[in-house]
């Protein structure tokens, strides 16, 4: 049996309501919980699935979805050398009244052994190498018992960054 072409990328697809994005490798995915979600003003985010995904004649595609509230269309250019793509959002209120909200766009991460920060006057990138003597805040997947600010998860309080800060 011949092993794919590594030109052969897998094409993006709809799982669940969630948009799946294979990587050029093909070991690992990026996941889209939700097409887009309306927040309203108490919070609640009414999140709407993607549905229908159609490839495109320049290599990109487009998703579409709907709830009871809100219908998505949305475009998505063909990925560039760095792996990014353009998306274009059209979300449309069909509610007969109107609605008032914001809007969530999530892109789900998966697990890595050396993740990058970025939380403004607290960590950045890798924040502080093993071999450093200045104590200060550092992630370590396998943290050191003689080390006191070393761990493998930390918590802040988020008025402590330098700018506002949303995860």
């Amino acid at each position: 049996m011949r092993s794919p072409s590594p030109d052969v990328v897998a094409a993006p697809r709809i799982d669940g309501g969630e948009i799946v994005l294979p990587s050029r490798d093909g070991r690992r995915e990026r996941r889209l919980p939700f097409l887009v979600g309306v927040i309203d003003e108490a919070g609640r985010i009414d999140a709407v699935g993607a549905a229908t995904l159609t490839a495109t004649h320049d290599g990109g595609f487009t998703v579409s979805g709907a709830n009871r509230a809100f219908a998505v269309d949305s475009r998505w250019s063909p990925e560039s050398a760095a792996g990014l793509r353009d998306v274009e959002l059209l979300v449309t209120c069909t509610e007969p009244a109107g609605c008032r909200g914001g809007l969530v766009v999530a892109l789900r991460l998966g697990p890595t052994q050396t993740p990058r920060w970025l939380i403004p006057g607290l960590f950045y990138g890798e924040n502080r190498p093993a071999a450093c003597r200045v104590v200060y805040p550092r992630f370590a997947a396998e943290p050191s018992l003689d080390d006191p600010f070393e761990s493998d998860r930390w918590s802040f309080r988020s008025d402590r960054a330098a700018t506002p800060v949303v995860f």
